[in-house]
């Protein structure tokens, strides 16, 4: 998880993970009165709604947020 560039204007943060399945979750945290909400996008690595430019360049984010963690 990596604190967003707009932390003067709110504490967010991004991250992008494979879940157990291979699928790639996207997510943007905001952070509210020390609580957590999260914003999670899934794309789905079988089928789905997003072209497959879209899911190499969402795990091509998964693994480069995994790797500078």
């Amino acid at each position: 998880m990596i604190l967003t560039d707009d932390c003067d204007l709110a504490e967010t943060y991004l991250d992008a993970y494979f879940g157990g399945n291979g699928d790639i979750y996207i997510q943007v945290w905001e952070v509210r009165a020390g609580l957590k909400y999260p914003h999670t996008v899934r794309i789905s690595t079988s089928g789905g709604n997003f072209s497959s430019e879209v899911k190499v360049a969402a795990a091509e984010l998964a693994r480069s947020i995994n790797n500078n963690e």
